[in-house]
């Protein structure tokens, strides 16, 4: 039997069985029947490259191998029925389900599409072995999604996504997202995943007391991980720095029931301040394979004889030891100083370093050693400590072995000469140079000087810095 193609311009369909599937030409016009009058797709695939009107009839999809719901067009059915012996549904093309959509026998998968049950639609009968999902996690990007009003709530479930929503402020007209595709950590926790799982509800902010998201999940969509130390994780954004991170959420899990359930306000007390953003995003995991980036800020402060800096981590892993690095152009470095890590640690750890020989206009990152000598390094940083009411100078590095940078700034001369003596007051270097900008970098090649220790003088009409150098 060949199959069955709906080229004319509108048909009125009583109880109908497509053997071989379905397909809607471009320009035709399917309608249903009523709500006693069904669609049943008993193999083969439906594709909608026309109209299709539901009125009220339910699209049973009953075959024993891989289906597909495809075309040009989206699909809004009134029910879709799975009810298969074999194989999987899946969607080509986005739907919209109206009314249920009735997971009797058989997956839902959503491959690259949207599944959309407006404010109306719910999900039925759903299972471990009757489920919505995706083919790939590691890659498909398909969603389900339902809209509702949520002002003050309690455990909402928005068409049955399987997400409980608690809130006493309104959100209105809300639309709940559930998508399959696994969640990846970064920086050390980059190849650390989530359960083929994750939940976005836009509006919810920050977890407090009457304010909280629970999740349930399927034992398929575990991803390796041990079910009874599964935790809940928020995205969490820092302000005005673009960086993200995945923060675990303290609370409990019923593996009966299949649900996490935070508890009130689970976060670290660093959250108590402004500057994170709490982000719609939620997801599954566990402490034993954390999802969090570990630096979630790195800042420096100047002060009239130091650099301060400072750098926070949400976890670690293997952290051996942070080398703290300078450069005068953002792309040389040099390591100034090393601060020891926490090893491992799964809550917040705070650094500083003080810089005591800091450059007017500085650039710092941190190089992150594992205790396998694997490293990764920090985004960059540039502190500018430099008064506009004063000349400010900077001698580096000290000791040095063939070059020495010179920096001065805020010279309010045009002209200035460095001198390098020898320690019994001999002259053996001399140089003029103009102050042409508000900062002049001069960089000084010493590979003649024997090693030893030296005074250099930065001299000006109205100014002499004098430093010992040590040229090694």
């Amino acid at each position: 039997m060949k199959r069955l193609i709906i080229n004319i311009l509108t048909m009125i369909l009583p109880l109908c069985l497509f053997a071989q599937g379905l397909k809607i030409h471009s320009g035709a016009n399917l309608k249903g029947g009523n709500s006693t009058n069904d669609i049943v797709i008993g193999s083969g695939n439906w594709t909608n490259n026309g109209t299709f009107t539901h009125q009220d009839a339910t699209v049973h999809f009953t075959g024993s191998a891989n289906q597909k719901i495809d075309g040009s067009v989206s699909s809004d059915f009134y029910n879709l029925n799975l009810n298969k012996s074999g194989g999987d549904l899946m969607l080509g093309a986005n739907i919209s389900v109206e009314h249920e959509l009735q997971m009797n026998s058989g997956d839902l998968d959503l491959q690259n599409s949207v599944a959309d049950l407006d404010t109306t639609g719910k999900i039925i009968n759903e299972s471990n072995t009757n489920r919505i999902k995706v083919g790939d996690p590691s890659t498909n990007t398909g969603t389900i999604q339902a809209t509702r009003t949520i002002n003050s709530v309690t455990d909402c479930n928005p068409g049955n996504l399987g997400v409980l929503i608690t809130t006493p402020n309104d959100l209105g007209s809300t639309t709940v997202v559930r998508g399959h595709q696994v969640q990846q950590g970064t920086g050390s926790y980059i190849a650390n995943e989530s359960v083929a799982r994750y939940v976005q509800v836009p509006g919810i902010g920050k977890l407090e007391s009457g304010v909280n998201v629970e999740m349930y999940y399927w034992h398929a969509e575990l991803n390796g991980h041990n079910e009874p130390e599964l935790i809940e994780y928020q995205k969490v954004v820092e302000s005005p720095n673009p960086g993200a991170w995945w923060t675990p959420l303290d609370g409990s899990v019923d593996t009966g029931s299949n649900l996490v359930t935070p508890v009130d306000y689970p976060y670290s007390d660093h959250f108590d301040h402004g500057s994170y953003n709490f982000t719609e995003t939620f997801t599954l995991g566990s402490e034993k394979e954390p999802l969090p980036v570990e630096l979630i800020a790195f800042d420096g402060t100047c002060h009239e004889d130091f650099v301060d800096l400072s750098w926070t981590t949400a976890s670690e892993i293997n952290n051996e030891i942070f080398l703290v690095q300078r450069s005068v152009d953002g792309n040389v470095f040099e390591t100034i100083g090393n601060v020891q890590g926490a090893g491992n640690s799964n809550q917040l750890e705070k650094y500083d370093f003080a810089d005591e020989k800091p450059v007017p206009n500085a650039y710092y990152r941190l190089k992150q050693v594992d205790f396998n000598g694997d490293y990764k390094y920090s985004n960059i940083i540039n502190v500018k400590c430099i008064n506009a009411s004063e000349p400010q100078f900077a001698v580096y590095p000290n000791p040095f072995r063939e070059e020495l940078n010179v920096i001065v700034s805020n010279l309010p001369d045009s002209r200035f000469t460095i001198k390098i003596y020898s320690m019994d007051s001999r002259l053996v270097k001399n140089y003029q140079f103009e102050a042409l900008t508000e900062e002049t970098h001069k960089i000084l090649f010493l590979d003649d000087l024997a090693p030893a220790m030296y005074v250099i003088r930065i001299i000006s009409d109205d100014f002499v810095k004098t430093y010992k150098i040590d040229k090694q």
